[in-house]
């Protein structure tokens, strides 16, 4: 067993990554992963133009493979309700009934690669970014238009909804940007360069509260205020290819990140690592956690590895759900301030000869 430290010097014990898991040859590179919200099943999406479904206990495939259009898929997202899929590839983006497994509608107007798609939380509309520097919304029943092109000085490599829809973030090489999703005006721009690809490498954990990742860095922002609450180191190696990305845990307790080929997971109100780095054999290329919170599920090429986070994390990360927007993101708030205090504390304290109180 390893050890990992908090910054209040307590420690947490934790299971080697590897206990249990379940591996799955896909036979083709595997760029986009998701869960179903059943918590049994996931999609993968790969390089010969498949989407797939597999069981999570055991890795068995289920029902017929969705052969799309597009080269190979480098985006997949899952309307909160379950009844779409949307995803990308070369210069179009389309959407899938999950019940019938029938395509029914595809978007071509965009002139580059379609990387990262997500859906509105009311399962209404989807965003699109693309390599020719531009993020649209769309209308996930029709394919209408209805904001944008929302124009970029380079590549778009992130989008994602907030928890209310009525905004958007979207990231390229030199900026994140959030956007009004109804009226499509420029609110908030923070000069974090989004750089990952295919990836997921922005996460809404409030209505006001975004985490991103640049290079090594993982930012927790206020889209509010414009502030950044604090930033940490993830560790490995950026690749040539740039793969690293994000998932945050639905109960606000814990975060995911991979840069090469490690993955770790932190405790988003600390930043502490709350587990010893999973190291894979090669370069990752896309994972995510369960809704439930017990699973991660990530790709090497084309071989998907499930892992039970029982094994992984302590208990405590695995507790029921939190509500967005609030006791967690007051409580991830409330820490960042706790620790430019204690920053300040060692700086000042000694000068001012006294030991301060805040805890």
């Amino acid at each position: 067993m390893s050890e990992c430290r908090l910054r209040d010097r307590s420690s947490l014990t934790v299971y080697p990554g590897n206990a249990g898991a379940v591996t799955i040859n896909v036979g083709s590179g595997v760029r986009s992963l998701l869960f179903l919200q059943d918590g049994r099943h996931l999609l993968s999406g790969s390089d010969d133009c498949r989407i797939r479904q597999w069981r999570i206990n055991d890795g068995v495939e289920v029902g017929e493979a969705m052969n799309t259009t597009g080269g190979h898929i480098t985006g997949m997202a899952l309307s909160p309700d379950g009844n779409w899929i949307v995803c990308s590839g070369k210069r179009v983006a389309s959407v899938w009934n999950m019940r019938t497994r029938q395509r029914t509608l595809t978007i071509s107007e965009h002139s580059n690669w379609v990387n990262p798609v997500d859906v509105s939380p009311d399962s209404s509309r989807f965003v699109t970014g693309s390599d020719d520097s531009t993020a649209v919304i769309w209308d996930i029943a029709t394919g209408t238009r209805l904001v944008g092109p929302l124009q970029h000085n380079s590549a778009v490599l992130g989008v994602k909804f907030s928890p209310s829809g009525d905004r958007i973030a979207t990231g390229d090489q030199e900026t994140l940007r959030i956007y009004h999703a109804v009226s499509g005006e420029l609110l908030r721009t923070f000069q974090v360069s989004i750089t990952s690809f295919p990836s997921t490498p922005i996460w809404w954990s409030s209505t006001q509260s975004i985490f991103a990742i640049s290079s090594n860095t993982l930012f927790h922002l206020d889209e509010n205020t414009g502030r950044t609450f604090y930033s940490w180191t993830i560790p490995g190696v950026v690749p040539v290819n740039n793969c690293r990305s994000i998932s945050l845990a639905s109960n606000n307790r814990f975060i995911g990140a991979y840069v090469g080929n490690s993955i770790s997971l932190w405790d988003p109100s600390t930043s502490a690592q709350i587990c010893s780095v999973i190291t894979n054999s090669s370069d990752v290329w896309s994972f995510a956690i369960s809704s439930d919170s017990k699973y991660l599920i990530s790709s090497v090429k084309e071989v998907i590895t499930i892992r039970n986070l029982d094994s992984i994390i302590p208990a405590y990360y695995l507790a029921g759900e939190q509500p967005l927007g609030g006791e967690a993101d007051l409580q991830l708030q409330f820490q960042a301030l706790r620790d430019e205090f204690h920053a300040l504390q060692s700086r000042f304290g000694m000068f001012l000869g006294k030991q301060l109180a805040f805890d």
